[in-house]
């Protein structure tokens, strides 16, 4: 599957960011009903409805030309949300100070997810605060899925 990821990043990157836009997370689900593969995009100030139609049909038709993924499958092109999902180094600069919910591959202290505050990231680990003010580091590697804990 991390193959598959890589060739739909390669092929739709380059789309998106003519558009003025960036590709956050490259994701593919089963469903009773088929295959699903989601793309969330970002830009600044926020991606609309239409950004997101305006991406699927520009991209919809390269993916079929360049047939990345085997057998039938829906696109769904979709804005990060308020849980906007944390892929890249500069996501967790971006977002210091901010609440996240980290799950990583291997446990450290016994734990393999995590909720608190994005301290810093210095050398490719995320430095990250955990509940009663402890800090832990979480090497960037290991870590198989970040989100942001929307705050009202």
């Amino acid at each position: 599957m991390n193959e598959i990821y890589k060739i739909v990043r390669k092929v739709t990157e380059p789309i998106i960011e003519a558009f003025g836009m960036e590709l956050l997370k490259v994701e593919m689900l089963t469903k009773r009903k088929g295959k699903i593969l989601r793309l969330y995009i970002d830009k600044e100030g926020g991606v609309s409805l239409n950004d997101c139609i305006k991406i699927s049909r520009q991209i919809n038709p390269v993916l079929d030309i360049e047939n990345v993924i085997p057998g039938s499958y829906t696109l769904e092109v979709s804005s990060p949300g308020m849980d906007r999902p944390l892929t890249k180094e500069k996501d967790f600069l971006k977002y210091k100070g901010k609440k996240a919910r980290i799950q990583i591959k291997e446990p450290i202290e016994n734990r393999r997810n995590f909720q608190g505050k994005i301290v810093d990231v210095k050398e490719k680990v995320l430095v990250f605060g955990i509940e009663e003010g402890k800090i832990i580091e979480i090497p960037l590697f290991l870590i198989i899925k970040a989100n942001l804990i929307p705050e009202f």
